[in-house]
């Protein structure tokens, strides 16, 4: 024990300099005492180049300011705090870093159509896209016995919100059932919720839609759904008339996609603009918050 400045571990009835424990696999709590402070302001810096566990996340508690900060598993992480004249600012069980289990992968909704070839458009987005080795989309003729169709490799993994989309050219033209598994790193499976997509005679109208709207970050992902094949003029405007992005489309599939990337928008309602060969246009509201 010095005079000023200890840190330790605590377990149990013992302060440690060093502990050992088996691989984080599950919530665990580190403890720390701090004792011999003064009035000053401190740093901890927490190194994690062992710790990198893919299906924990750490958090560094502090009690006295009731705080909880993220804890890097990948770089150093720097937390700084004051001792103050407040003496529970000096509680010597004030801080401790506990780990949770990582939450799996979510899916937030699975949407299928059939396109006037008689093939299946499926999409399905994620949430918290983390530690998945694959993402098979099934197909099942009566909604219970169910065979791949495909398999995607994840495009985040990195907690991200993404989503995907595959055309199933293969489908007969009966009433079936799809829904997506996504094959966690651990071994375990997560599923989708079931889709139903109907006989091959019940086509959709053909449309343009956006997603999401109002627009996140200035992202934008528009869909094309049972369009004409050929070129589409695409821009957006804003309040005043003023083009701001403007672009010509390709489209040679009953679905299309194209994401736009217009970071800067001020708050506000837009229009996008799409118009076709035939100078037919389509007028709908973008809302950026």
């Amino acid at each position: 024990m010095n005079a000023t400045d200890n840190l330790a571990i605590k377990n149990g009835n013992y302060n440690l300099i060093v502990e050992r424990r088996p691989n984080i696999c599950i919530a665990d709590t580190l403890q720390l005492m701090l004792t011999g402070t003064r009035i000053a302001p401190y740093r901890f810096e927490i190194d994690p180049s062992v710790l990198n566990y893919p299906n924990v996340k750490a958090f560094f508690i502090d009690k006295f300011l009731r705080t909880e900060t993220s804890v890097s598993f990948t770089s150093v992480t720097s937390i700084g705090f004051d001792i103050t004249t407040d003496h529970l600012s000096s509680a010597a069980n004030r801080f401790m870093i506990i780990y949770r289990m990582q939450d799996p992968v979510r899916f937030i909704s699975l949407t299928v159509h059939r396109n006037t070839d008689k093939s299946i458009t499926t999409i399905y987005k994620t949430e918290n896209e983390n530690n998945v080795n694959n993402y098979i989309l099934e197909r099942s003729l009566d909604g219970i016995d169910f065979e791949t169709v495909s398999s995607q490799t994840p495009t985040a993994n990195n907690f991200g919100n993404p989503y995907y989309n595959y055309v199933d050219a293969h489908a007969n033209e009966s009433i079936l059932w799809y829904r997506v598994k996504a094959n966690l790193i651990s071994g375990m499976p997560v599923y989708s919720l079931t889709s139903k997509v109907d006989l091959a005679k019940q086509s959709k109208q053909s449309n343009n839609s956006v997603f999401p709207n109002p627009i996140i970050n200035g992202k934008i992902n528009l869909i094309f759904e049972n369009k004409p094949a050929g070129f589409y003029k695409m821009s957006i405007v804003n309040s005043n008339g003023q083009i701001l992005y403007k672009e010509t489309l390709n489209v040679q599939s009953a679905f299309f996609s194209k994401t736009i990337y217009k970071p800067g928008l001020h708050s506000g309602i837009y229009r996008l603009i799409i118009e076709n060969e035939q100078n037919q246009k389509s007028i709908s509201a973008l809302l950026v918050q």
